[in-house]
C-alpha cells in the first residue's frame, strides 16, 4: 500500500468577492431555512456567526488557529510532552525532503483545517501526489471558506508531525473539550472517522451522555470516555484561556493525553443541532 492521502477540505463554489455578513447570511439560511440574528443572537449555531463578526480584537486568536504557533503556546500551557510532536516546518513545499522520515507522519498547512497529507508508508510515497496536493491547499485561503477572520492573519506554512495512530494504524478517536469562557461544559467524541461515517457523542463535565447530534448522528455502540477525561477537562480551561467560546481537541494513545487543535468556531456554526433545543440550551449557555 502506498501513502493514504486525505483530503477533506470544503468543497463547492466559494464567494470570495461576497461582503461577510451577506456570505453567513446565506450559508446559514442553507443549512437552517431562515438567515442568523446577527443582533441579538440566541442559538449556539447564531452566537458562531456573532463572534465571526464582532470577536476580532485578540491576536491570541490567531495563534490558537495557526497549526505551527499553537503548539508552542501548548507547550508553555501544559507542556511539551502532551503536544503532538513537531519534527520540522517549511515555508514551501520545495523545502521538504522525503529521506528526512523513518516513521509515519503527516504534512499539515498553518492556515487552514483539515489541509493535511497523511504519510503512513514512508517507503512508497507518491511524491508528486504529495507536492501537488499540499499545494493546492497552500494557494488556498481558508478565510473564505466560513469567513472566520483569525486565518486572514495566519502565516502560509508547512509543519510536519507525528501521525498518532490507536495501534491498528488508524487515526484515533477525537476527544474535543468544549469550553465557554474558558469553563469546560461538554466533551465530544468523535468515532469511526475511518469509515467516513464519523459518528458524535455529547457528555457533560460529569461525564453523563446527553442525547443530541451536531452534524453527525449518535453512534450506534457504546462510547467510553477517555481514562485522560479529567486531564483533558483541565488542559482544555487552560488552553482557551482568553477566549469567549473553543473546542480544545485531544488525542489518547496508549493512556497518554495529546493535544492536537483549537477551533474557535464549531462546525463553523453551520451544521444543525438537532433536537433544536440543544442548539437554544447551548446559546444560553455561552455568555458574551
Amino acid at each position: 500500500m502506498g501513502v493514504l492521502g486525505i483530503f477533506k477540505g470544503i468543497t463547492g463554489k466559494i464567494d470570495n468577492g461576497m461582503d461577510d455578513e451577506k456570505f453567513i447570511n446565506k450559508e446559514f439560511k442553507k443549512y437552517f431555512g431562515k438567515t442568523p440574528d446577527l443582533f441579538s443572537p440566541s442559538t449556539i449555531n447564531e452566537k458562531i456567526q456573532w463572534l465571526k463578526i464582532n470577536d476580532i480584537a485578540s491576536d491570541l486568536y490567531v495563534t490558537l488557529l495557526d497549526k505551527y504557533k499553537v503548539k508552542e503556546y501548548a507547550s508553555k500551557k501544559i507542556g511539551g510532552e502532551h503536544v503532538i510532536p513537531l519534527y520540522n516546518v517549511y515555508n514551501d513545499i520545495s523545502e521538504y525532503r522525503q529521506e528526512e522520515f523513518l516513521h509515519p507522519y503527516v504534512l499539515k498547512c498553518t492556515h487552514g483545517e483539515d489541509y493535511r497529507y497523511i504519510c503512513k508508508d514512508t517507503y512508497n510515497l507518491n511524491i508528486s501526489d504529495l507536492k501537488s496536493t499540499i499545494n493546492s491547499f497552500m494557494n488556498r485561503e481558508y478565510f473564505y471558506v466560513a469567513r472566520e477572520w483569525p486565518y486572514k492573519e495566519i502565516k502560509h506554512r508547512i509543519i510536519a508531525e507525528a501521525f498518532m495512530d490507536d495501534g491498528e494504524n488508524l487515526e484515533p478517536n477525537d476527544y474535543c473539550v468544549l469550553t465557554m469562557n474558558s469553563e469546560p461544559v461538554y466533551m465530544f467524541i468523535y468515532t469511526e472517522k475511518y469509515r467516513d461515517k464519523k459518528k458524535f457523542d455529547a457528555f457533560d463535565v460529569n461525564g453523563l451522555h446527553i442525547d443530541f447530534t451536531w452534524g453527525y448522528e449518535n453512534s450506534t455502540e457504546k462510547v467510553a470516555l477517555p481514562k485522560g477525561f479529567d486531564d483533558m477537562l483541565s488542559y482544555a480551561k487552560s488552553l482557551s484561556e482568553g477566549t469567549k467560546l473553543a473546542r480544545v481537541d485531544f488525542y489518547q494513545i496508549k493512556n497518554e493525553v495529546y493535544f492536537h487543535a483549537i477551533s474557535l468556531y464549531p462546525e463553523h456554526g453551520f451544521k444543525p443541532i438537532l433536537p433544536e433545543v440543544y442548539d437554544i440550551k447551548l446559546g444560553e449557555m455561552l455568555k458574551f
